[in-house]
């Protein structure tokens, strides 16, 4: 794990089942363990994801041609 080692106790519902699997597969000394990196993990692939649609965002045309056409609306002493 990467992220600071510094911890807090979180409390969060989760599916009976899923905590049912949860404690038949991992040992209850290394639940807070499992389940950090496995937020750490989906985190990481949200970040990505959001980090192509941005990429993506910055390169069509239209969206940039809508920005400019606003930004040319803030220096109309909107904020005087």
């Amino acid at each position: 794990m990467k992220l600071a080692e510094k911890k807090i106790s979180v409390t969060f519902s989760i599916p009976v089942e899923l905590n049912n699997m949860l404690h038949s597969m991992i040992d209850r000394r290394k639940l807070s363990r499992f389940v950090a990196q496995a937020l750490e993990h989906a985190l990481n692939e949200k970040k990505q994801v959001l980090k192509e649609a941005y990429m993506q965002a910055s390169k069509d045309s239209d969206r940039l041609k809508v920005i400019k056409e606003w930004e040319a609306l803030d220096g109309e002493g909107w904020n005087d």
